[in-house]
């Protein structure tokens, strides 16, 4: 049996990531499964994946980041800068990516091709990364954080709640916290239950 820990999709494809069994690929052209790389490539956990501008990026539970550039035939490290391996979300805002880490939120230069710690404290486990408009959100073992794109601006605005995720359907915030689903239709200025 497979434990999954993540997804993403790319024009024909659908990628998959896997506890101790690799990362997988389905082509819809073809109605086909393959492993595009085994679990001793990254030596730990491929724990989040995502696509971005054609490379894939894998985040794993204590070996960083790897990425592929053809299609998971080869991986490279890309940990400069990240003070933190386990990696627990990768997303992109804007024309920016960012990871989740167990130390806080960082964002990779492209240009240096390294990544910058844009928001941490001790012990900050960044488990959701979304947006809404122009703004920033992650979700936290310490609570939910907002801050406008491109500025460090970070506010507490959903304290005392340990989030699993966080998201967006670009009207309302939703928080997963362990034992309820909430959502602010205001920025995070006031949270309701949606648990019904």
């Amino acid at each position: 049996s497979f434990q999954l820990t993540d997804i993403a999709v790319a024009d024909n494809f659908v990628f998959l990531a896997t506890k101790q069994n690799g990362v997988f690929k389905y082509d819809f052209r073809n109605s086909l499964w393959q492993m595009i790389s085994d679990h001793s490539q990254f030596a730990k956990d491929a724990d989040a994946i995502f696509i971005f501008k054609g490379k894939i990026f894998i985040g794993t539970n204590g070996g960083g980041i790897f990425f592929s550039h053809d299609n998971g035939t080869s991986w490279t490290k890309k940990n400069n800068g990240l003070k933190n391996l386990i990696i627990r979300r990768i997303t992109a805002v804007g024309d920016k990516l960012y990871v989740g880490t167990n130390d806080g939120l960082y964002s990779l230069n492209e240009k240096t091709d390294r990544w910058t710690l844009e928001f941490g404290k001790q012990s900050l486990q960044v488990n959701g990364i979304t947006q809404l408009d122009n703004e920033i959100y992650i979700g936290t073992n310490q609570g939910a954080f907002k801050a406008e794109q491109n500025k460090n601006n970070w506010e507490l605005i959903l304290p005392n709640r340990s989030l699993h995720n966080i998201g967006s359907d670009g009207n309302s915030i939703y928080a997963m916290v362990y034992n309820e689903l909430l959502s602010s239709p205001d920025h995070g200025k006031t949270w309701q239950s949606r648990q019904q």
